[in-house]
C-alpha cells in the first residue's frame, strides 16, 4: 500500500542526523521527576515523500510533563537535489525529554494549498529517531486533555488513548503496542492501513483533512467512525484504489456483495446503493492468481457479455476484433492477418507497400501467390512487382508529407531520402546527416559512417572536440581530450585549434588516461613516484605534501574541496597511515588546497585527556575558527612551510583551550612539554590603577624597586646588558602590567588551585629559563620604564616577570622565578627569589604537564 497517502506521506520518517556522541549528551528524563537534568541535543532528519503530500513547515517545542512549552527549537526544511526534503534544527538546551512536533503538509497537486497539521508528543529518551505515527497524531488533542485536565502521565495517556482509537476506528486487532519503541511494528502498519481507508486519502485534500479532523475530534467520545463518516463514500474510494484487495472484506460488505468462492465462481450481481458511484454496476465473481475476488465487468464484457464454455462468437470492440475462447472462457484479440480483412480493410494495388497499424503492430500489404494479403513481416529480398518507390516503402514506410526529410534508405550501394513526397537519391553525407541549407547554418551533425561536420553552405568536417564544444582558446593551450582511441590537443598557432596529438605532446597523466577537467580541478595523484596536480585545464607537477595529503583524503573519504570556503563546519581528521592530523586552515593556496598538518602531540593529553587520536578528530570549527570536540574549544596558531618561495603546507599549533567547564587556558609547547597559563587579557593596566594590593606588597615593591636602581647605577651597572643610569635622583619608575585580566596575577593560594588535572606548578628545580624559554616569549610582562620628573622617558626600560614555583621556604614565603628581558627580547637576568605568599599583584601562575616531573 506504499502508494497510499498516509503510508507514503504521513508515514514520514524523522531521524536523528548524527550518530556521533559528541553531538550531545544522552537524555535521562524520568516522567514526574522534578530534578530534570539539562542536556544538549541536535534534532535532524528527513521526510520520505510521495506524489501526494509535501512538507512545508515543521515546528518543535520542548514541553514539560504538563505538556506546556518550555522552549521553541528552530527547524528548517531543505530540498536536496535528489528531491528528498530534509529538516534540521539548531542546538538548544533541553530541560525535558518530551517534545511536541507539529508537521505542516500540503497536497502537491492541489490548487487550494490547504495546510494540514499533524501533532505528536514524543519522549526522545525512548524514541530518539521519531517517525510520524498517524494514530498517535490523531490522538494528540485527547492526550493533551488527559495530561492537563485529568492528571495523566504522558505514557499512561498514550496507552488509554490508543485503546480509545481502537474503539473509534472499530479496529479488530486491539493489541497495545509501544510505538515509540517499535515504530516499524506490523500492528502499526495494519492500523495505519485502517486509518488510510477510513480517511479517504485518495480524495481531495479538503475531503481528507475534513475526515481526519472529524476522527481526531471524536477520540474518547465513545463513538465509532461509522457514526461520523460516510461508509459508502469510503467504500467507493477503497474499491477504486484497492488493486491488491487489501480492503476487500470492507467494501464487499459495504456494497452488499456476498461470498466469492469456488461455489459462486462467475456469479454476477448488481450493486443497489444510490449513494455509491457504483450503483447499478454489474460485479462478477472471478478467479485470478489463486484468489477468488469480485470485480466489475470490462468494456467487452459489458457490451457483449461473458465468454462462456458454450459460446462461439466474434465481435468488434474499440477497433479490435475479439473472439471468444470458450475453452478458457476468455475474450482474445484476433491476429492482424485475420482481423484486417474481417474489418473490411482491403489489401490491393493501391495500398501495396503501405502499412496499417493494428493492436500496436504494423501490417504490410504485399502480393503473394497471385493475391494481395496483409503480412506482419517482409524479408529483405522480397520481390516487389511495383516500382522503386514501393520497394522503399517496404523498407522504411510510405513517403508522404508527414515523413518528408524524415526517412532514408540504401539500395544497390546508393543513398535515398524521402523528400517532397518521393524517394530521392542523395550523397552519402546528406543521407546520414540530412540536407545542409541556410536554415541549418552552423548546425553540427555526426554519424559513425561519415564523421563529424558543421553546416556552412555545405557539410565541412571538423575535429571531434570542436563538435562537442570543447574549449580551445587562450588559457587552454595543451588542454587534451580523448575520443575513441585518438588523443586531441589544443594548439595556439596560427589560431587556436584542435589537432590530433603526438604522444610526446601529451603529459604523463594524459598518456595514462587521467584527464584534467573542471570537475576534478585540484585532484592530486601519484604515478611512478611522481606527483601530479590538475590545475584546470592542464596537469602540473605536485609537491610532496600535496601527494601525501591527497592520499590521506582519499583513504579517509574526504572531498578535496572541503576546505575551499574556509574551515567553518569542517573537521580535523586523523590518518592512521601517516600518523598525522589534518585540518582546514585559513590560508588557502593552490599548493595546499586549504589542508594543513595539525601539530598535536601526546604531551597535550594531561590537559584534555583524549584517550586516542580518534577522540581528538571529528570535531567542527565554528564561525570564529575555534575547533570544538568532546566539550573542548581549541584555538590554533598557523605556521607555514615554504618551498621555492611558495607555501607548501600549513601547520596548526595549539595556543588556547577552553575546558568543558569554561576554564580558559593559554598554551605554549616546546621541549616536549606543554606549558599552561591563564588566558591572556587584552589590556595594559597601570600600577597606580590597581587598588587591592596585598598587605606585604608595599614592602616587597619598595625593596624590588631599590634593587632595580642599584643594579643599573653608574659607573658600572650590575647588569651589563643595560647602560648605566646616572640620573635616578631626577626620576622615578613607571610600572605597567601588559596582557592584563583578573586572572593574570595571583597569590600563592590562588596559584595552587589554578592548574587543571594532569598539570602542576613546577618546583624551583623544574622551572628554569632554559627549559621553558618558548613559554616566556609572549609573557605578560611588568613593563618598567624610567620616568623623568619632567614627564619624559628616561634611558632605562625593561620587562620583568615573577612566576610562582611549588617550592616553599616557610609558612609565609614561597620561592618564585624572576626573569628580566631587555627591549630586544633577550633574557638578561633570571633566578630564584623569595616571594610573600600573599603577594599581589606581581607573581603569575604557570602549569606544566605532570609527565615533566623528574
Amino acid at each position: 500500500m506504499i502508494r497510499y497517502f498516509l503510508i507514503l506521506c504521513l508515514g514520514i520518517f524523522l531521524t536523528s542526523c548524527s550518530d556521533d556522541n559528541s553531538a550531545g549528551s544522552s537524555i535521562h528524563y524520568v516522567e514526574g521527576n522534578e530534578n530534570v537534568e539539562s542536556r544538549t541535543l541536535a534534532l535532524q532528519g528527513k521526510f520520505s515523500l510521495n506524489n501526494k503530500l509535501i512538507p512545508v513547515k515543521i515546528d518543535i517545542d520542548v514541553v514539560d510533563e504538563n505538556l506546556d512549552s518550555i522552549a521553541t527549537i528552530k527547524a528548517s526544511l531543505k530540498k536536496e537535489r535528489n528531491g528528498t526534503i530534509t529538516f534540521s534544527s539548531d542546538y538548544d538546551d533541553f530541560a525535558s525529554s518530551i517534545v511536541r512536533i507539529k508537521y505542516t503538509c500540503a497536497y502537491n497537486d492541489s490548487s487550494s494549498k490547504l495546510k494540514m497539521d499533524f501533532v505528536e508528543y514524543i519522549n526522545i529518551d525512548k524514541n530518539p529517531r521519531p517517525t510520524l505515527n498517524l494514530p498517535m497524531a490523531l490522538a494528540s488533542e485527547r492526550i493533551k486533555e488527559l495530561v492537563q485536565e485529568d492528571g495523566f502521565y504522558l505514557a499512561r495517556a498514550k496507552e488509554k488513548v490508543l485503546r480509545e482509537i481502537f474503539e473509534l476506528l472499530d479496529y479488530n486487532n486491539k493489541q497495545i503496542i509501544d510505538f515509540e519503541q517499535d515504530s516499524s511494528s506490523k500492528h502499526l502498519a495494519g492500523l495505519n492501513q485502517h486509518v488510510n481507508m477510513i480517511s479517504t486519502v485518495e480524495k481531495s485534500d479538503s475531503a481528507f483533512y475534513k475526515n481526519y479532523k472529524s476522527l481526531r475530534s471524536a477520540v474518547g467520545s465513545e463513538k465509532t467512525w461509522q457514526d461520523i463518516l460516510s461508509e459508502t463514500e469510503i467504500a467507493d474510494m477503497a474499491f477504486a484504489h484497492d488493486p491488491d484487495i487489501i480492503y476487500a472484506d470492507y467494501w464487499t460488505k459495504a456494497f452488499g456483495l456476498g461470498s466469492c468462492d469456488s461455489t459462486h465462481f462467475q456469479d454476477t450481481t448488481i450493486i443497489s446503493n444510490k449513494e455509491s458511484v457504483y450503483n447499478k454496476k454489474k460485479f462478477l465473481c472471478d478467479y485470478k492468481n489463486k484468489t477468488y475476488y469480485w470485480r466489475t465487468f470490462n468494456d467487452v464484457e459489458a457490451v457483449n457479455g461473458l465468454c462462456t464454455y458454450d459460446r462461439k462468437d466474434t465481435v468488434i470492440q474499440d477497433s479490435l476484433v475479439w473472439t471468444c475462447d470458450s475453452a478458457k472462457t476468455k475474450w482474445n484479440v484476433m491476429s492482424g492477418e485475420q482481423a484486417l480483412p474481417y474489418k473490411n480493410i482491403s489489401c490491393d494495388k493501391i495500398l501495396e507497400g503501405t502499412y496499417i497499424n493494428y493492436n500496436s503492430n504494423n501490417f504490410a500489404c504485399v502480393y503473394e501467390n497471385n493475391k494481395f494479403i496483409w503480412k506482419d513481416s517482409v524479408s529483405e529480398n522480397y520481390k516487389w512487382r511495383n516500382s522503386l518507390d514501393v520497394y522503399l516503402k517496404n523498407k522504411v514506410g510510405l513517403c508522404d508529407e508527414d515523413n518528408s526529410l524524415g526517412r532514408s534508405t540504401i539500395m544497390d550501394n546508393k543513398y535515398y531520402q524521402c523528400r517532397d513526397g518521393i524517394w530521392t537519391e542523395v550523397d552519402k553525407i546528406s543521407y546520414y546527416l540530412g540536407y545542409c541549407n541556410k536554415s541549418r547554418t552552423n548546425d553540427k551533425a555526426m554519424h559513425d559512417s561519415v564523421g563529424y561536420f558543421i553546416c556552412n553552405d555545405k557539410w565541412t568536417e571538423i575535429p571531434i572536440p570542436q563538435y562537442y564544444g570543447d574549449i580551445c582558446t587562450k588559457g587552454f593551450v595543451h588542454y587534451a581530450k580523448k575520443y575513441g582511441d585518438t588523443y586531441y590537443i589544443c594548439k595556439d598557432q596560427p589560431n587556436y585549434y584542435w589537432s590530433v596529438a603526438l604522444k610526446e605532446e601529451l603529459s604523463i597523466p594524459i598518456q595514462n588516461d587521467y584527464f584534467c577537467e573542471e570537475e576534478n580541478n585540484g585532484e592530486v595523484f601519484e604515478l611512478d613516484a611522481v606527483g601530479y596536480k590538475c590545475v584546470y585545464p592542464i596537469w602540473q607537477y605536485a609537491q610532496d605534501f600535496e601527494v601525501k595529503v591527497s592520499k590521506a583524503m582519499e583513504r579517509n573519504k574526504y572531498s578535496k574541496d572541503m576546505c575551499k570556503k574556509g574551515p567553518a563546519n569542517s573537521s580535523i581528521f586523523w590518518d592512521k597511515i601517516d600518523s598525522t592530523f589534518y585540518g582546514c586552515v585559513d590560508n588557502y593556496t593552490e599548493a595546499n588546497y586549504g589542508w594543513g598538518k595539525v601539530f598535536w602531540n601526546n604531551y597535550n593529553n594531561p590537559l584534555t585527556k583524549f584517550k586516542s587520536p580518534e577522540e581528538f578528530a571529528g570535531g567542527t570549527y565554528d564561525s570564529l575558527k575555534n575547533y570544538k570536540v568532546n566539550g573542548w574549544t581549541l584555538t590554533f596558531s598557523y605556521g607555514s612551510s615554504s618551498l621555492n618561495g611558495s607555501i607548501e603546507y600549513i601547520t596548526l599549533y595549539l595556543k588556547k583551550a577552553i575546558s568543558p567547564k569554561g576554564d580558559e587556558y593559554d598554551i605554549q609547547e616546546g621541549n616536549n612539554v606543554t606549558v599552561i597559563r591563564a588566558a591572556a587579557g587584552n589590556k595594559t593596566v597601570s600600577f597606580d590603577s590597581i587598588t587591592n594590593k596585598s598587605d606585604s606588597f608595599d614592602k616587597y615593591f619598595t625593596d624590588w624597586k631599590n634593587k632595580i636602581i642599584e643594579s643599573t647605577q653608574c659607573p658600572t651597572p650590575m647588569l651589563p646588558e643595560f647602560k648605566c643610569v646616572s640620573n635616578w635622583d631626577e626620576s622615578d619608575i613607571e610600572i605597567n602590567f601588559t596582557n592584563y585580566n583578573q586572572n593574570s596575577y595571583t597569590t600563592w593560594n590562588q596559584a595552587k588551585s589554578f592548574c587543571p588535572e594532569g598539570t602542576h606548578i613546577p618546583s624551583a628545580e623544574e622551572l628554569s629559563i632554559s627549559n621553558y624559554a618558548a613559554s616566556f616569549n609572549n609573557e605578560r610582562f611588568t613593563a618598567v620604564q624610567q620616568k623623568m620628573n619632567n614627564g619624559k622617558k628616561g634611558s632605562f626600560s625593561a620587562n620583568y616577570a615573577l612566576v610562582w614555583t611549588s617550592t616553599e621556604k616557610d609558612s609565609k614565603t614561597q620561592y618564585c622565578l624572576e626573569y628580566v628581558k631587555s627591549n630586544s627580547n633577550q633574557v638578561v637576568a633570571s633566578g630564584i627569589v623569595e616571594c610573600p605568599k600573599d603577594l599581589y599583584p606581581m607573581a603569575q601562575a604557570i602549569c606544566i604537564s605532570d609527565r615533566s616531573k623528574k
